[in-house]
């Protein structure tokens, strides 16, 4: 077993400590989610499906030498967007748990709607904005089970003899964020909380939410943390200077009052320094409640 920041950035499965395993998806951008597993002698908890049901196959095989003879019994849904719970029908006889924000979630985009939007003409750049993001997978004959068991705040479940403690976030990424902490393993799967090597989005909100969630994972200080996208990682103290959720929402000084401070605060370059450089920086804006509606 390699520390977390040993394990490679490689499409697969990778043992980040002992019993818990990342199924970690490069580059992370739109689509590209991550996933975790925990293996006991009394069973298999998995954390979250991928976007399709192809790519969801691949990793349940992958997982298969040690699920086969420790079954997956519980799925734990980080959140409603497809990226994390469309290959859901096939993880058969396993109890599916969620917040009930996101149980209420998980219906809003249905997979028919990226069909529909992959099908759609809405003018040349449009168009290929959305092939790049979501041309990659299948959407098709796809349906997402209702979960089995939901919650709100917290709710501590045992696996095998091992704690799992699922803490609920949101809103924030979307409506219903959780965490998942194994505090044996010192580990954390955090959802779409954290995208690493990539510009989170907010969905849902409140800012201070967000930033709230952050803080939360920095508190659980855990030696292994595994993303919503990105490369698995392995806590650091944090360096001096801002964070990115600093500089996107509410740590800023607040909007300019008069009417010629607005004018200087329009003419003034993008606020975000050194992190306009992270792949993906335009996800950086308004929450979802002010506007038309979302993509996973």
């Amino acid at each position: 077993m390699r520390p977390a920041d040993e394990t490679p950035y490689t499409t697969g499965l990778h043992e980040v400590a002992d019993g818990v395993f990342a199924w970690l998806q490069p580059d992370g951008g739109w689509g590209w989610s991550n996933a975790g597993l925990l293996a006991t002698d009394g069973g298999s908890l998995l954390v979250d499906t991928l976007f399709d049901l192809e790519l969801t196959r691949t990793m349940l095989d992958a997982m298969a030498p040690i699920t086969d003879t420790r079954p997956i019994g519980t799925l734990v849904n980080t959140h409603a967007n497809g990226d994390h719970c469309y290959g859901n029908s096939l993880v058969t006889d396993a109890e599916v748990v969620t917040t009930e924000a996101a149980a209420r979630e998980m219906g809003a985009v249905p997979p028919s709607a990226l069909v529909a939007l992959l099908q759609a003409d809405m003018g040349e750049v449009a168009n290929d904005y959305v092939q790049q993001a979501f041309g990659s997978f299948t959407f098709e004959g796809i349906t997402v089970p209702e979960p089995t068991r939901t919650f709100t705040g917290r709710l501590e479940i045992e696996i095998g003899g091992i704690q799992v403690h699922l803490e609920q976030v949101g809103p924030a990424h979307t409506a219903g964020d959780l965490l998942v902490h194994l505090p044996d393993a010192s580990t954390v799967f955090t959802g779409d909380i954290l995208f690493v090597m990539g510009t989170p989005i907010i969905w849902d909100g409140p800012v201070a939410n967000w930033v709230a969630a952050c803080d939360r994972i920095i508190d659980l200080d855990c030696d292994v943390i595994i993303p919503g996208h990105g490369p698995a990682h392995r806590r650091r103290r944090r360096p001096g200077g801002p964070r990115l959720p600093d500089l996107a929402g509410g740590r800023l000084p607040g909007p300019p009052r008069h009417r010629h401070e607005r004018r200087r605060h329009r003419r003034r370059p993008g606020r975000l320094g050194r992190f306009r450089a992270v792949p993906a920086v335009g996800r950086v804006g308004t929450p979802r409640r002010q506007r038309a509606g979302h993509l996973p």
